[in-house]
């Protein structure tokens, strides 16, 4: 019965961490995805701005 236990608080351990860097990796993308809509409307409101940004990020 004891080593079930050590074997089962191993196993949850292992679990909660993969949870942790998928929450994470799912905020990411939530985030990422927020911002690139939030760049290509602006891109759509100001298309001289992006012009402009692009040249200045080639340098």
């Amino acid at each position: 019965m004891e080593n079930f236990v050590i074997f089962f608080n191993s196993f949850f351990n292992y679990i909660v961490l993969l949870l942790i860097f998928v929450a994470v990796g799912a905020i990411g993308a939530i985030v990422g995805a927020f911002m690139a809509k939030k760049k290509a409307m602006k891109n759509a409101e100001n298309p001289d701005d992006s012009a402009k940004e692009n040249q200045d990020t080639d340098k």
